[in-house]
């Protein structure tokens, strides 16, 4: 091995090594969350991160009769995210990303993009979301 070869290395593993840290990473915290409801821990335990939780119990079987009429709306930089489960609703509040919507530029309250969430396996959250959206805004959005 040459010498340019060898500082070559020697760089590159030193700027590997500086990249680790002797913390656990974010998303182990959010593993664990999510491996605590698939085995039906209630969510009422507090997270590891600290955070306060809300009190309600994680069902690994179908969603409650609460669920199925579960509506909110969250605004974060300067966007409109309308939830149709709380499940999204908190994977949301953790990590700031909706996988699944539908968006509408502009097409909210003061200008503002509004993102309907939907479920590929379940259209009707969309149309459930979308009717409820229209109801209490007097607003159709486009489709």
């Amino acid at each position: 091995m040459t010498a340019v070869a060898r500082r070559f290395a020697f760089a590159l593993a030193s700027l590997v090594l500086a990249g680790c840290t002797l913390d656990k990473p974010a998303w182990l915290e959010q593993k664990q969350a999510n491996d605590a409801k698939a085995n039906g821990a209630t969510a009422n335990a507090a997270p590891a991160n600290g955070a306060a939780a809300n009190g309600a119990t994680a069902s690994a079987a179908k969603p409650s009769e609460a669920d199925a009429n579960y509506y909110a709306e969250e605004v974060w930089e300067n966007r409109l995210y309308v939830f149709g489960t709380s499940a999204n609703h908190k994977l949301f509040q953790s990590t700031h990303d909706l996988q699944f919507a539908k968006t509408f530029i502009g097409a909210g309250p003061n200008g503002q993009t509004v993102r309907l969430e939907l479920d590929p396996k379940n259209p009707a959250v969309y149309d459930r979301v979308h009717a409820e959206y229209k109801s209490r805004h007097g607003t159709d959005l486009e489709d």
